[in-house]
């Protein structure tokens, strides 16, 4: 229990990692893009759990200063999608955010409609705002990397100006183009359109909730991670979940193990000494382990989970691990098991 004063200090903590958090994964995904390194998936998803999602996930912020914030989808657009809901996801919470952090007085909207259906559906995404606006002849600007309207933008608001460089560049990415159109004063539109495929069969899925649901039963796992911070956390997370956790600091402890102990799930770290994740699990397959094997690391090019899934891994999930994910990918990997 924490009395009112610790309980700020921790929420203040809690909100500057965050905020830190945010910076490092734009630099990144700046980085990824710089180097080609970005890839675009191409995957089925319903785009009403998108929806319902971000929806749940930005209402706060605007309740919060006191305005309003609507969704607004048009009734014929197709749910069942193929293409990178993850990308678009991030696109449109990039902007949501911008419109609410800009907004005092009215609100912000997110509308989307179909502009085409031919061979793909055509769906423009838009996030409007009754916020400050940006003058005409700085509209350009906005878009390049590092950059703000102006120095106050960021004494005022903070931020990287990154987000807007990187959300036009994943646009383009998936095949469309991210503009915007403002007025000083009234507010601003950011939009932009994609060509997504409709799917053939209905995607199965719920829009994420703040509620963890915990497994049925309490699971044997295998932690396999040599930084002493990253244990903590983990064990932590994952004994809240309701499970037995052994912790082995390197991938030859964790071959050690296995050869005496059966585990429900192994969760494996790539970089370690000694015997990297990537090796032990390749000698376990050779063993003949048939444990689900859960990726948990830092390594988060394409080309890692590729490799992750050559040696034999199950799954993939990378560092910062967020506990409702972790407890989604267990659960999946399990039920996949049952």
């Amino acid at each position: 229990d924490l009395n009112p004063m610790q309980q700020d200090y921790v929420n203040t903590i809690h909100g500057s990692a965050r905020a830190l958090l945010v910076i490092i994964n734009d630099i990144l995904d700046f980085s990824k893009i710089e180097a080609g390194k970005l890839a675009v998936e191409h995957i089925p998803f319903a785009l009403s759990v998108q929806l319902n999602d971000i929806q749940k996930l930005m209402q706060p912020q605007a309740t919060a200063k006191a305005i309003t914030f609507d969704v607004i989808r048009e009734d014929k657009i197709p749910d069942q999608l193929l293409g990178d809901s993850g990308r678009l996801r991030q696109v449109l919470i990039n902007l949501i955010g911008n419109a609410i952090k800009f907004t005092q007085n009215g609100g912000v909207s997110l509308r989307i409609c179909q502009v085409s259906a031919q061979d793909k559906a055509w769906i423009s995404f838009c996030v409007e705002d009754t916020g400050v606006g940006i003058p005409e002849d700085k509209q350009a600007q906005i878009f390049e990397a590092f950059s703000q309207e102006d120095n106050s933008i960021t004494r005022r608001f903070g931020g990287t100006g990154l987000g807007l460089a990187i959300s036009r560049k994943l646009v383009e990415f998936m095949g469309g183009e991210l503009t915007v159109s403002s007025r000083l004063g009234v507010g601003s539109a950011f939009c932009f359109q994609l060509p997504l495929t409709v799917a053939d069969a209905e995607i199965k899925g719920t829009a994420a909730s703040n509620t963890i649901q915990l497994p049925v039963k309490s699971l044997n796992l295998l932690l396999v991670e040599d930084n002493l911070v990253n244990q903590k956390v983990a064990v932590a997370m994952l004994k809240k979940m309701g499970h037995q956790i052994k912790v082995a600091d390197n991938g030859q402890i964790a071959l050690d193990l296995l050869s005496e102990e059966v585990f429900d799930l192994i969760l494996m770290d790539m970089q370690m000494p000694v015997l990297d994740g990537v090796a032990a699990t390749r000698q376990a397959r050779e063993w003949g382990v048939k444990t689900p094997i859960l990726a948990m690391t830092a390594n988060a090019m394409p080309e890692d989970k590729e490799l992750c899934r050559q040696v034999g891994m199950n799954g993939f999930i990378s560092k910062p691990v967020k506990m409702e994910e972790l407890n989604r990918e267990i659960q999946q990997l399990m039920t996949t098991k049952e």
